[in-house]
């Protein structure tokens, strides 16, 4: 796989908080030429440990969200999100996964403020 095919990939853990983002999370990531996916060890009773977030021709974010057992068997049924906008992402990967995204959340502080 070339650099260029991690493009899309490295743009949207870039927007989900980069390197600190996926310290935090200790996701698993598997690059697509259109997306990226994720696969979270440690997520909340019943919440999503699974995501794949693929870039559209609208400039959207188009993410199917799936819950694995330990042993990899599906769950529950995968849902599909469309249309997200890149300033949401984080937002809703923190709903969907129930996981902390920034340290200042992890915390309790707002960085930008300390400053």
């Amino acid at each position: 796989m070339s650099s260029t095919d991690r493009s899309v990939g490295n743009t949207i853990i870039s927007q989900l908080g980069g390197n600190e983002f996926l310290f935090i999370t200790g996701a698993q990531v598997v690059y697509f030429d259109d997306g990226v996916s994720f696969l979270f060890p440690m997520v909340a009773r019943g919440r999503w440990n699974h995501i794949h977030i693929k870039l559209g021709a609208d400039d959207l974010y188009h993410c199917t969200l799936r819950r694995f057992t330990r042993n990899h068997a599906l769950k529950r049924k995968e849902e599909v999100r469309d249309g997200i906008y890149c300033e949401y992402l984080r937002k809703r990967v923190e709903e969907w996964t129930g996981l902390a995204t920034t340290m200042s959340r992890v915390v309790g502080i707002n960085i930008g403020s300390a400053i």
